[in-house]
């Protein structure tokens, strides 16, 4: 989903440059639980869904130790 995006006007030159190192990662890898659930409803109620910030917490975390 993201790659075009990548491939293309900009961002392209700038990683073909070696400015801009992109890495993509799947949340579900770093999320805890049988499930894997990276989502939330929100707190307080309401329409809709949040992202669990831990995932991503573990994601950096393996980034910058």
């Amino acid at each position: 989903m993201l790659t075009p995006y990548l491939e293309a006007s900009i961002l392209k030159r700038a990683i073909e440059k070696g400015i801009l190192e992109v890495g993509i990662h799947n949340p579900r890898d770093y999320a805890a639980g049988k499930h894997k659930v990276v989502d939330d409803s929100p707190y307080g109620g309401g329409s809709g869904m949040v992202m669990k910030p831990e995932p991503f917490f573990r994601i950096l975390g393996t980034l910058w130790p």
